[in-house]
C-alpha cells in the first residue's frame, strides 16, 4: 500500500495529504511503532515518508533491529505521547483492518481502489 500511495502522490503532484496511523494489534509490535515515531522526530529534513519507503522496503522484515544503528533517542516523551495518540485513534474508530483507506473520514468503497483518487483532485467541496 504504501508504494501504491508513493505512486499517487507523485501523479496528483502531492495535491492530497496521507496521513498514517500506525497502530499494532499485537504487543510485540509497539516497540516497531514507537522506533518509527522516534526516526520522525529525530528527522530534521521532512523526509517521513522516505523513513517509512526505507522502512517497508528494507526494515520490515529486521523489526526493532533495523533501528539499531540510528542512534534514536527512546526516552522522548514525544515518543509515547505519539504512540497514545495513535492508539486512542484505533480505540475510537474501532477499524481494525490494515492497511484501512479513510477518505475525509470514511472508508474507501470496496468499488474503488486507491488509485483513484487521482480522479478527485480537482473536485470543489
Amino acid at each position: 500500500m504504501h508504494k501504491r500511495l508513493e505512486k499517487l502522490l507523485q501523479q496528483v503532484e502531492n495535491n492530497i495529504s496521507v496521513q498514517y496511523i500506525l497502530s499494532s494489534f499485537g504487543e510485540s509490535l509497539n516497540s516497531t511503532n514507537k522506533f518509527l515515531f522516534a526516526a520522525c522526530i529525530a528527522d530534521k529534513t521532512g523526509s517521513t515518508m522516505q523513513i517509512l519507503s526505507d522502512w517497508y522496503e528494507k526494515g520490515k522484515p529486521l523489526k526493532d533491529d533495523y533501528f539499531k544503528e540510528m542512534g534514536l533517542n527512546m526516552e522522548q516523551p514525544e515518543i509515547e505521547a505519539e504512540f497514545a495518540k495513535h492508539n486512542a485513534w484505533k480505540e475510537k474508530t474501532k477499524l481494525r483492518g490494515t492497511p484501512t483507506v479513510l477518505v475525509n473520514g470514511y472508508q474507501l468503497p470496496e468499488s474503488y481502489k486507491i488509485e483513484d483518487l487521482q480522479y478527485f483532485t480537482d473536485l470543489e467541496f
